[in-house]
């Protein structure tokens, strides 16, 4: 619950046939949408291969929503994230589950492995995805992180850098001076309406709605300013290139991350930055880090198929199944096995 009493929602996906005769595993995923729209129940928005690996691990997942811009700012955002956390390792969680399995209709005793987490975040979600693994919840039951999946993550604020003097758009043209005027006003509207104290709390969109919000702030660079609301936010890349704190490397989970070669949302070679920071960060821990960071650079998507698409730009896997996608059964196969070991 925020300052205006909005409650931000946890949403519940239980698959049909989960077997509750032992704890069952735990899958957290962090929905994307330039932390300006979506929700954790807009489907469409949720691979389908998260769908089979966790009925075939017998898991229950999570999705949790969190407050978007640039009505908040990252540090309500990821205060947001952290307070889930706190709940998910706290007894309300396993309470709260239990009465959401038998809302449904099911019988039995719900348990939860914590001890068996993998989360999950796909864009912007890649980011709260990160969070909660670098700035764990300082609680004394805290349940570390298992497996990380990343898919095409939002690692760095986001920037578009666009040349063209006219933007398009959704079939709709905007000159690049007009996007600014916008932008600008939109932001000076929310800190009015904040200063009034009028500025509501939202944390669930359905996309389209306020999708242009993200291409207006990240095109014209102001997305940088929503997000960090004058507080010097900073992103995942900035985290490891001035570590303050580093999580210990007994906490390191398996951390596996799918991105397409020419995205022009989130950069790969973002990505690869942070992965090659996290390697120094780490390179005297006696770790093969091989073995804890595994990331495929997709370059092509369909292969041998009329549906053929290269190169690969973002958000890219929502309907791939990993049976036609070689690189998609290895991480399947990947966090399955890390997933699963006891």
């Amino acid at each position: 619950m925020n300052w205006d009493n909005h409650n931000v929602m946890v949403h519940v996906h239980i698959p049909k046939g989960l077997n509750i005769t032992q704890p069952v595993p735990v899958h957290v995923h962090f929905h994307g949408g330039d932390f300006v729209t979506g929700s954790g129940d807009h489907w469409p928005w949720f691979g389908d291969h998260l769908h089979r690996l966790s009925i075939e691990h017998n898991a229950i997942t999570l999705c949790p929503d969190y407050p978007l811009i640039p009505e908040s700012n990252g540090k309500e955002l990821l205060e947001t994230i952290d307070k889930f956390w706190v709940f998910y390792n706290g007894t309300n969680a396993d309470e709260l589950l239990e009465q959401a399995y038998k809302t449904h209709g099911l019988t039995g005793t719900l348990k939860l492995a914590k001890d068996r987490l993998l989360v999950s975040g796909e864009s912007a979600g890649g980011f709260a995805a990160v969070h909660s693994w670098y700035h764990p919840c300082q609680i004394t039951n805290y349940h570390p992180i298992k497996v990380l999946y990343l898919q095409h993550p939002m690692l760095r604020h986001y920037i578009r850098n666009v040349k063209e003097a006219t933007i398009k758009y959704m079939d709709n043209s905007v000159s690049k001076t007009e996007l600014t005027n916008r932008a600008t006003l939109l932001l000076e509207t929310i800190q009015a309406l904040k200063a009034k104290g009028r500025c509501r709390t939202r944390s669930s969109t359905f996309p389209p709605w306020c999708m242009l919000a993200a291409p207006t702030l990240s095109i014209t660079h102001k997305w940088q300013e929503a997000f960090q609301g004058g507080l010097g936010v900073r992103d995942c890349l900035e985290q490891v290139e001035h570590p303050d704190n580093t999580p210990d490397i007994k906490t390191f989970p398996k951390i596996f991350i799918s991105h397409g070669n020419k995205d022009q949302n989130c950069p790969i070679e973002n990505t690869k930055k942070w992965v090659e920071r996290l390697g120094t960060i780490y390179k005297d821990k006696n770790v093969n880090w091989d073995d804890l960071v595994y990331l495929t650079e997709v370059q092509e998507t369909g292969k041998g198929t009329a549906n053929s698409k290269t190169p690969v730009d973002h958000a890219f896997d929502y309907n791939l199944h990993q049976k036609d996608e070689p690189w998609l059964m290895e991480i399947v196969k990947g966090i399955g096995k890390a997933w699963g070991a006891k």
